[in-house]
């Protein structure tokens, strides 16, 4: 019976355990086909970004997906993607109009625009 006990605790435990590392899990990257018609989406593909200019409408969002097997970043005067590993993405919506240039810090001369009408 004692040991009935120790096992059914062990076995909570580990439940317990593998519980909470499925609860630590990065969300999966958003598929290229969830982007909203009218969105514009940016691949990061051979170190460069591609297209590197984008024109869209104030409201709308821009998705960049990492195409390459090196980790980049999207960085702008108010926005930043943190590290995003091969196949992740990152969004972000403008909401007034201008143009917005970006960069990748990781890997100098990989730059972009957005152009918010």
């Amino acid at each position: 019976m004692k040991r009935s006990l120790i096992s059914v605790a062990a076995m909570v435990l580990l439940v317990g355990a593998a519980m909470m590392l499925v609860g630590c899990e990065e969300e999966p990257p958003l598929p290229v086909d969830d982007v909203m018609p009218g969105d514009a989406t940016v691949e990061m593909r051979n170190e460069m970004f591609e297209p590197s200019s984008v024109t869209i409408s104030a409201g709308e969002t821009v998705t960049w997906v990492n195409e390459d097997p090196v980790i980049h970043n999207v960085v702008g005067d108010n926005f930043s993607s943190g590290n995003i590993g091969e196949g992740g993405t990152f969004s972000h919506t403008f909401d007034e109009p201008g143009v917005y240039e970006y960069t990748c810090t990781i890997h100098p001369g990989m730059d972009g625009t957005v152009v918010v009408e």
